[in-house]
């Protein structure tokens, strides 16, 4: 981009410039004054220009022409920011009297004049005729060899990436792989050097600082570094050069992702080669059992939603700093008269004043500087290294991440490096960090509450109930295991004193009728009805609390008037013929009602209804162009809120929900068949990760099962 921007600079005699986090103070000045052309980022006209739009008059007044690139990546939280970001735009450019056209592009985007008539809030017309020039390339789709084909385990992606990485770079084949998280990229990276050498892999993601991503982006194009690990931080917008073969471990989320990936490979004249290797997630299985999927379909239309309230909030808050707002205005989609409640409920928070009908920002803070347009929450956490009493940054963490990554004793992962997190700092958004060498990875144990404030709409007969409203999900982060790193095994479960998280969001429900359990009972192939323990149980249980001293054989808490203890069966009760046999003291320990469920939930049986929520959950993103972390799952065979109901949930990870569960609500019939074929489809032989999750035999079928309840409510 920086030798286009060069040649253009020389024949128009214009003055173009690139200005981003890297731009030096004495380059902002004589950018501000003298730039004809320039090239910026979102997050630098929020913190930047927008705020100071006073020092940039002579661009905005002059300004003709804005280009928004790779416009399809404006979707979830991000793009909700960005339409109001837009927005404030339109307002300062009108204060200087200016009245610009925008130009979007996108190669990866359904109807793309819909969408940016949506995101900008004015109207486009489509140039929709491709001229581009297309070198041959090779797509492959490969499912890695099977473990063990009865209980469908497959071998690993990352293990399979790291093996065609290693022919690749025996053919001097310079090669890019994308991975779905930043610890799957710190994983290969710490393991590739071990195979391929320190200098072959690099990683590539968000929390990098700019110096280490932008020394990789030069060693991709002047092929110094010859295999680069990333997340889809490296996905689109950034010269990396041609690649002769793009590697993608998992089904990145959507087809637009999909096809920017291997787009990445021969940018060039020359051949080149893409790669598709699917996990054992029912969704990456379904995309290997129908390509035409991606091959025949346009890609999907992105999910905005700019009115969520805290988004919308947020961007007034900053809007009112740049510019005052007088009675009367508007802002995006909002009526002058919706617009003043917004600005009222402002001044009663003190951000604002209303001065003869003008509202003026008299808040102490910088708006822009605290409010992040890529989440919903606060400012990120940095990290911080300790080395002999003193601290320097190696990146950042988003403040949703922070307490499951980088919570006490957590080892963070950077550039192949192991971290221990020593401390979290939650006023100061500071974690510390010390470099080591550890046998052990990290894995967090989260716990959930769930209350239904609002029932929005509601689809339903005698067999089956599918819900749509507002909830609140209270979530806190208890513990976490150390996982052996050759192995997997678990080592050790530590507990953890972290605050709790609360969440207004939107959900979608599966309610289960009593005509659905009734039948699936009558087939033997519903198993969470109450058990009965035998008639000596009540002898039994109080020789066990008496055995274990009245405490917790887990936390070790006691018992009292407000603390109730349970008896756990190690082996499940159903799993035994004889009622003596499990109810045998060795098969039993005392448990607080808090860490029942958790055991309970770490070994609950594979039931239909467990089987369903893996998959859909699995299989929704297909249809939200999200990723599957953007989803929460809540799973409850007997579920009081719904009056004692079997209830399968997913719920918007996002405060206010950002349109998920709403498009789940309107497209669940679709999602239950598409499940229903592939667990049909599926090889294996009682269930596996590719259909309805991991499995335990010894207690049901949970593949019959799962479909058993899935034809019933179909």
């Amino acid at each position: 981009m920086t030798a286009q921007l060069k040649k253009f600079e020389k024949n128009a005699k214009i003055f173009s410039a690139i200005y981003d986090g890297d731009t030096s103070k004495a380059e902002r000045l004589s950018i501000r004054n003298d730039v004809s052309v320039l090239l910026t980022n979102p997050d630098m006209l929020h913190l930047s220009l927008l705020p100071h739009h006073t020092m940039w008059k002579r661009f905005f007044s002059h300004l003709r022409y804005i280009v928004i690139d790779e416009v399809h990546v404006y979707r979830g939280v991000f793009g909700s920011h960005f339409a109001n970001l837009i927005q404030r735009l339109e307002r300062v450019v009108r204060f200087y009297n200016g009245t610009p056209i925008y130009i979007c592009t996108s190669a990866t985007v359904s109807d793309p004049k819909d969408f940016a008539e949506k995101l900008i809030g004015q109207p486009f017309v489509a140039v929709d005729q491709d001229r581009s020039g297309h070198s041959a390339k090779d797509l492959l789709f490969y499912n890695p060899p099977f473990v063990d084909k009865t209980l469908g385990i497959r071998r690993g992606i990352l293990e399979e990436g790291l093996k065609i990485t290693q022919i690749a770079q025996f053919n001097d084949t310079q090669t890019l792989l994308f991975v779905r998280s930043r610890r799957s990229v710190e994983i290969m990276v710490k393991k590739g050097r071990e195979t391929l050498g320190e200098h072959i892999i690099r990683g590539y993601r968000s929390g990098y600082l700019a110096s280490e991503r932008r020394e990789i982006e030069k060693g991709l194009r002047n092929g110094d570094i010859r295999s680069v690990v990333a997340t889809n931080a490296l996905e689109l917008g950034i010269d990396i050069g041609g690649i002769d073969c793009v590697i993608l471990l998992g089904y990145p989320g959507t087809i637009a992702s999909f096809l920017q990936q291997i787009g990445r490979a021969g940018r060039k004249t020359k051949r080149s080669m893409a790669i598709f290797i699917p996990s054992m997630d029912p969704l990456d299985q379904f995309i290997l059992q129908n390509p035409q999927y991606i091959l025949g379909n346009t890609p999907e239309q992105p999910l905005i939603n700019p009115q969520n309230m805290l988004i919308l909030f947020n961007q007034l808050r900053c809007a009112a700093y740049e510019l005052p707002f007088i009675i009367g205005d508007k802002f995006g989609n909002l009526s002058p008269s919706q617009l003043q409640n917004y600005l009222d409920v402002l001044c009663m928070k003190g951000d604002l004043i209303n001065k003869d009908g003008t509202y003026y920002w008299i808040g102490e803070t910088y708006p822009s500087g605290d409010i992040s347009i890529r989440s919903i929450s606060a400012s990120p956490f940095d990290l911080l290294e300790k080395i002999e009493g003193k601290t320097r940054k190696i990146g950042e963490v988003d403040s949703e991440s922070a307490l499951w990554m980088v919570h006490p004793g957590a080892i963070y992962l950077h550039e192949g490096e192991s971290y221990l997190v020593e401390d979290l700092l939650l006023d100061e958004h500071k974690a510390i960090l010390r470099k080591g060498e550890f046998p052990y990875y990290t894995n967090p144990k989260q716990e959930q509450e769930i209350t239904i404030r609002e029932i929005l709409d509601e689809k339903k007969n005698e067999k089956i109930a599918f819900t749509f409203g507002n909830v609140m999900v209270s979530s806190q982060v208890i513990g976490y295991e150390k996982i052996d790193w050759n192995t997997n095994e678990v080592l050790k479960t530590e507990s953890l004193a972290l605050p709790s998280s609360e969440l207004e969001t939107q959900a979608f429900c599966i309610v289960l009728g009593d005509k659905t359990t009734e039948i699936l009972r009558q087939k033997e192939l519903w198993l969470s009805d109450p058990i009965d323990y035998g008639k000596h149980w009540t002898q039994i249980r109080q020789q066990v609390l008496s055995r274990d001293g009245h405490r917790c054989s887990l936390c070790g808490k006691q018992e009292d008037g407000s603390l109730k203890l349970h008896v756990h069966h190690k082996k499940p009760f159903r799993t035994f013929s004889d009622p003596e046999i499990a109810n045998n003291m060795e098969n039993l320990l005392t448990l607080c009602e808090r860490c029942h469920q958790r055991v309970e939930q770490t070994i609950r049986i594979r039931s239909g209804l467990s089987g369903l929520g893996y998959i859909f959950s699995h299989l929704s993103p297909l249809y939200l162009m999200c990723d599957t972390r953007d989803i929460g799952l809540f799973i409850e065979p007997r579920w009081k809120p719904v009056g004692d109901a079997p209830v399968i949930m997913l719920y918007d990870n996002f405060p206010g929900g950002i349109g998920l569960a709403e498009t789940i609500f309107h497209k669940y019939q679709l999602i239950l068949e598409n499940a229903r074929m592939i667990i049909e489809k599926c090889g294996c032989a009682a269930g596996c990760p590719s259909c309805v999750g991991p499995v335990n035999q010894e207690f049901i079928d949970p593949k019959i099962a799962t479909l058993a309840l899935l034809n019933e409510i179909i």
